[in-house]
């Protein structure tokens, strides 16, 4: 299974470290090993935990699920096929096994279509659902379909997240802003040797020129300016 092959990539070749430590380096306030790397899953698919969970505690390796609540429990359908989505007793139990637990809204909708209150309550609840139900504080947070704007990010700010993932592909620099950080999407259909390519310095390199390309098609600015680079990979799941 590729899942299994590019695991055993990052914890052979790189520093795969908990999403705490990448936001602190964002912020200016931790120094990182060389070639550091958080993995993240969105939505809260069932095989985090029948896959996903068990290589993971095995290795002692941290991860952090980014759930939305109200798919918690559910089958949904996508693409012809009914998927399993996680339940409340499996991501408890993640939680207190080196797993981070992040929200992910309610309802998985686009919080930049929806009323500014909407929007704020559809993060509000989900945030607070998953304190309530892990007993732990949720910190950070990922942004459904990859969308947020300035309005956005104020409401997760106010909301009291420390870091936020959106869609960029890129790769964490020091001194991004913490609640618009990007990752480096890995889905079903990259291949092993795509995903060892996009990992390599110079894949980074390349995505990070990608990104920096598209920001300066709408901003009409472009830095040929490049920082040392950590990485945050998202393993699989939805958007």
């Amino acid at each position: 299974m590729e899942f299994y092959r590019q695991m055993e990539h990052l914890r052979r070749n790189y520093n795969i470290v908990p999403i705490e430590d990448i936001v602190e380096f964002a912020a200016g306030k931790r120094r990182l090993p060389e070639k550091a790397v958080a993995i993240t899953f969105d939505d809260g698919y069932g095989d985090n935990y029948s896959r996903v969970y068990p290589y993971l505690k095995s290795h002692g390796l941290p991860a952090t699920i980014f759930i939305c609540t109200g798919y918690v429990g559910r089958q949904l359908l996508l693409g012809g096929y009914y998927l399993n989505m996680l339940n409340w007793n499996q991501i408890v139990e993640m939680s207190r096994n080196n797993a981070t637990v992040g929200a992910h809204t309610e309802t998985h909708s686009d919080l930049c279509k929806e009323a500014h209150e909407r929007a704020r309550e559809n993060i509000k609840i989900s945030k607070e659902e998953i304190e309530r139900r892990t007993g732990k504080p949720v910190k950070y947070f990922s942004y459904p379909f990859y969308r947020f704007d300035h309005e956005t990010i104020e409401l997760v700010r106010l909301l009291g997240f420390e870091g936020a993932f959106g869609g960029s592909s890129g790769v964490v620099r020091q001194g991004d802003l913490t609640l618009a950080l990007n990752r480096i999407q890995v889905d079903r259909s990259v291949s092993f040797l795509m995903f060892r390519a996009r990992m390599t310095r110079a894949g980074l390199r390349y995505i990070e020129a990608r990104r920096r390309l598209r920001a300066s098609r709408r901003f009409r600015f472009m830095s040929a300016v490049y920082a040392k680079c950590e990485a945050i990979v998202r393993i699989h799941g939805g958007t």
